[in-house]
């Protein structure tokens, strides 16, 4: 448990008043090893203690990512630098996000996402184009861009069915929910094997959208 004087890696806070209506301690303690609710996914990075006020927070200020495989098994973490936090309501069917190939790529988005400034006062997160998977082989995004939460398109309603469950697709394929400075609008990229991104796209709706609901772009024509 953390000690008064090391403080929230968010917000600073120090105190210490024992447990929620949870039962989750007022400092949660991320642990190294996956297979936690919640854990530091960069052992180098000592970012480790967080107060319950930031911990109940993280589905508003930290990034979501969901992973769905061909069998309908799906994972789905929120994370804020380097640390996550594992759904365990979401993921309540399957087995815990473990070593191997989908914490691969849940730590190689996480890790590779950064902030990019607008302005003086606008940003918003953005993940990397790529991520080496061994077992896999190499993720790419194939497609991406900002989206409006005010308005549906085809675009988002097919995300809603992959994330869902509704729609299972013929690989691995995930999709990582990025944060930005307005409040209407979120980060979307769409990862799948680098070698099936026409498959892919296709899976997707193979449409390139634009307009308030969805700056997104499509790697296949």
């Amino acid at each position: 448990m953390a000690e008064a004087d090391e403080g929230c890696h968010f917000c600073g806070d120090g105190s210490y008043d024992g447990v929620n209506d949870w039962g989750e301690p007022t400092h949660v303690e991320p642990v190294e090893d996956p297979g936690t609710a919640r854990w530091n996914i960069d052992p180098d990075d000592d970012r480790w203690f967080i107060c319950g006020g930031c911990y109940e927070g993280m589905d508003y200020h930290g990034s979501t990512l969901v992973v769905v495989m061909p069998d309908g098994r799906r994972w789905k973490v929120t994370y804020d630098g380097s640390v996550v936090f594992d759904h365990g309501e979401y993921n309540r069917d399957y087995e815990w996000l473990e070593e191997g190939a989908v914490y691969d790529l849940v730590e190689g988005i996480v890790l590779g996402e950064k902030r990019v400034p607008v302005d003086g006062w606008r940003s918003y997160s953005d993940g990397p184009s790529n991520v080496e998977v061994e077992a896999w082989d190499e993720f790419t995004t194939i497609g991406g861009g900002w989206h409006s939460t005010m308005e549906k398109s085809e675009f988002s309603e097919r995300i809603n069915d992959l994330t869902g469950g509704e729609a299972l697709p013929p690989f691995p394929m995930a999709v990582r929910f990025g944060t930005t400075s307005n409040v209407f609008s979120m980060m979307v990229d769409v990862y799948a094997p680098a070698d099936c991104i026409e498959d892919a796209a296709a899976f997707m709706g193979h449409k390139k959208h634009s307009g308030l609901a969805g700056g997104i772009s499509y790697k296949a024509d």
